[in-house]
């Protein structure tokens, strides 16, 4: 079977492709700059001046999103065992955003997923291990590695019920291919599960996700940044909507206006996912009652009750002033990042569009979080979070808990590979 799949795929599908993207290339600038620095990967390798004479992983990411999840086990590596990291990206998305990243050797696109260009890749680089983070198994790739003695291992790997993978014929063409890996370690049971009873793959097992870990790693270093002025967060109940959108915002204004009518000691502050001027503005006269003042101003904010965040990059660090935080795109396309505020132990408040998120459905099933669906249902919530605060208390303890519970797995994978690394 697997000599079928490689003939087919190597000699069929793979110049097929090639060919495509290249004429993707003609009329697209971006795409056509990434083929070029493609064509150069080689030649990058041969000079080998940012190399060290020490252990080498590699480590394969799709794009940013997978990059941005595989960062614990970057910062780990690099502290316990000082290998050279060599990260390659399939999209430019990746490529060119993490030019200076610390602890990293050096940034490549990944080849061309022919298996002669894979093997000098791989005698260039002689990797001791290759990562990759997620999803982005390239069949070349992973047998070229196995030929060559190279252990492959996909990490923080997930494998939905509705996944196009487990339908025919991708999954009689991958099998072959997740057979190759050294070990496929999963986010959760049900992912262990599914890889099992559709790939017949023996070393699947549940592992976690990385991404959490990060979680905990923003938290710490939160701690550190005064990101506001002292009073103004110290007194009253802080509540945070974050990486919102207007599709957040309108369904719940009226109920949002009259906690803060009936509660004169609460405090909100606003975190678009995309500041733009109109939105922020658009906020302002909403709120302006209240009084509000922008993040960009901060030093303005005493006696101002509203908080609009007019930058990006900072949400993570400011769940730590909360006490109650609302997470946007639950009313719009799918919900963000649930975990940066439950790590806070406070209680998670969401739109009914998050099913998109594993995390937030266990973390609503583990009760540390509420689901709310209209303007009346955020009132009613957010009235009983402030005035009971043992309630407050028990539903931020369970969403604490769930956040450490979903945490380690970096430490699991390094555990994994001790011999290779040593």
């Amino acid at each position: 079977m697997r000599s079928v799949v490689r003939i087919l795929y190597s000699f069929c599908i793979l110049p097929l492709m090639f060919l495509f993207f290249h004429l993707m290339a003609l009329p697209n600038p971006k795409i056509r700059k990434a083929l070029k620095q493609r064509y150069r990967i080689l030649s990058r390798l041969k000079k080998r001046h940012s190399l060290q004479n020490r252990k080498t992983v590699l480590i394969h990411c799709a794009s940013m999103g997978e990059f941005e999840h595989i960062k614990p086990l970057i910062k780990r590596l690099s502290r316990t065992y000082k290998p050279n990291i060599v990260v390659t990206f399939f999209s430019p998305s990746g490529y060119e955003h993490v030019k200076n990243y610390p602890g990293l050797s050096l940034i490549l696109y990944a080849p061309f997923d022919f298996t002669f260009l894979w093997k000098k890749f791989y005698r260039l680089l002689k990797p001791d291990l290759m990562i990759i983070s997620k999803h982005d198994v390239w069949p070349n790739q992973v047998w070229t590695a196995q030929a060559l003695s190279i252990p492959v291992y996909l990490v923080n790997a997930s494998l939905a019920r509705n996944s196009s993978r487990i339908r025919l014929p991708a999954r009689c063409f991958l099998r072959p291919v997740y057979a190759s890996l050294s070990a496929i370690y999963a986010i959760s049971r049900q992912d262990e599960q599914r890889f099992h009873r559709y790939f017949s793959h023996s070393s699947a097992r549940f592992v976690g996700d990385t991404k959490f870990d990060q979680v905990l790693i923003r938290k710490e270093e939160a701690a550190q940044k005064p990101l506001l002025p002292g009073r103004w967060a110290a007194k009253g109940t802080v509540l945070l909507f974050g990486s919102i959108w207007l599709e957040d915002t309108r369904p719940l204004l009226a109920g949002i206006k009259k906690t803060l009518q009936q509660e004169k000691e609460v405090k909100l502050i606003l975190v678009p996912h995309q500041p733009t001027v109109k939105y922020v503005q658009e906020l302002s006269k909403e709120f302006g009652v209240f009084g509000v003042g922008l993040y960009s101003a901060a030093e303005t904010l005493e006696g101002k009750r509203i908080l609009i965040v007019d930058q990006v990059g900072i949400l993570a660090d400011l769940y730590k002033y909360a006490q109650i935080a609302f997470v946007g795109g639950s009313f719009k396309q799918g919900i963000h990042n649930v975990m940066e505020p439950a790590a806070y132990g406070i209680p998670v408040l969401y739109g009914p569009h998050h099913r998109n998120s594993f995390e937030a459905i266990e973390l609503l099933k583990a009760r540390g979080s509420l689901v709310v669906a209209n303007s009346s249902e955020i009132g009613q919530v957010l009235h009983l979070l402030i005035t009971d605060a043992q309630q407050r208390a028990a539903i931020g303890k369970r969403a604490s808990a769930f956040a450490a519970a979903n945490c380690g797995a970096t430490e699991k994978l390094l555990r994994e590979w001790a011999a290779i690394l040593k």
